[in-house]
């Protein structure tokens, strides 16, 4: 059968290496399905996105860091900036585990039960303390066309069955070089690995297929 026999339906074509060859009339398509990955920035320092929660100060004498009515528990993880010099045994790249803490006093962990931070000088400018921003932050990432899933009857053409000779890559594993036409002339061209493969007869002799690819790389509409 040739092409123009099919000419009002929607059809599967796979390249054999020379043209396009019209594989399977379809009765019913699905896909591709684009979708986005997104990658989470989060980082050590998505602190720094949120707002000061209170100035502190800090005491090399008994080693507290003390801002009146903080609000902080125990076991608590802060951040500390400044606008000049943090107490030398401090970093603004790091978490500290609040401990020890009064209604406007604490003091700090590098690790919870590390013991407590022992400052040799009181740093220097305006200090302040922050929680961690509480929002993940994510750019897009990867695109996924997902899968392909199609049913239909198999083209039996009359170039001694080229058509199923075609079809037959598909248990093969290869990449495939497909596209999908509508009966209106548009096009999603895409290559693709088959990930299921099943064949059947029906009451009208038809061999009916239907199959599911994987779409790899990004598919093209037109």
């Amino acid at each position: 059968m040739s092409d123009a026999q099919f000419a009002h339906s929607t059809k599967l074509r796979i390249h054999d290496g020379v043209e396009y060859k019209s594989v399977v009339e379809l009765t019913n398509v699905s896909g591709p399905s684009i979708s986005a990955d997104e990658i989470d920035v989060s980082s050590h320092d998505s602190w720094k996105h949120a707002p000061a929660i209170d100035e502190c100060t800090f005491s090399e004498v008994d080693n507290t860091v003390t801002a009146g009515g903080h609000g902080l528990r125990d076991g608590e993880r802060i951040r500390f900036s400044t606008t000049d010099t943090l107490p030398a045994e401090l970093s603004d790249d790091r978490w500290y585990y609040v401990t020890n803490k009064t209604d406007d006093d604490f003091q700090v962990e590098k690790y919870p039960e590390a013991g407590v931070v022992e400052f040799t000088d009181d740093g220097t400018g305006t200090h302040s303390f922050h929680y961690a921003y509480p929002y993940r932050e994510f750019i897009a990432g990867m695109r996924d066309a997902g899968e392909i899933s199609i049913e239909g009857n198999f083209i039996v053409d009359s170039d001694n069955k080229s058509s199923l000779d075609v079809l037959s890559e598909l248990h093969g594993g290869s990449e495939l070089d497909c596209e999908l036409e509508f009966p209106d002339g548009t096009k999603w061209a895409f290559d693709a690995i088959a990930t299921a493969f099943e064949t059947a007869g029906n009451f009208d002799d038809r061999v009916t297929v239907s199959a599911t690819f994987k779409v790899t790389g990004q598919p093209t509409l037109s």
